[in-house]
């Protein structure tokens, strides 16, 4: 049985590999560990900073909530400039 034997160049592009790809693998753990965690955190301030009114769940309900202040702030504009 003989041992296959390797060259410095052969030997040195297989390190290469295994720290190309623990690369990428620290970069998906680093992602998770750093990147979600601040989501997350902004998404609490964000929440806290500018709550939605009650009853806002789609944009459907904020298109209707729009549309009634729009309307109001129109009626009330249209009664003003009426004699």
């Amino acid at each position: 049985m003989c041992a296959k034997t390797y060259t410095q160049e052969q030997i040195l592009s297989g390190i290469r590999i295994v720290w190309s790809w623990a690369g990428v693998i620290v970069a998906f753990i680093v992602s998770f560990v750093l990147f979600i965690p601040v989501g997350v955190m902004v998404e609490f301030i964000n929440a806290r900073l500018n709550p939605l009114p009650e009853g806002i769940e789609t944009f459907g309900d904020l298109a209707r909530v729009l549309s009634a202040i729009i309307l109001d702030q129109q009626s009330e504009a249209a009664s003003c400039s009426t004699p």
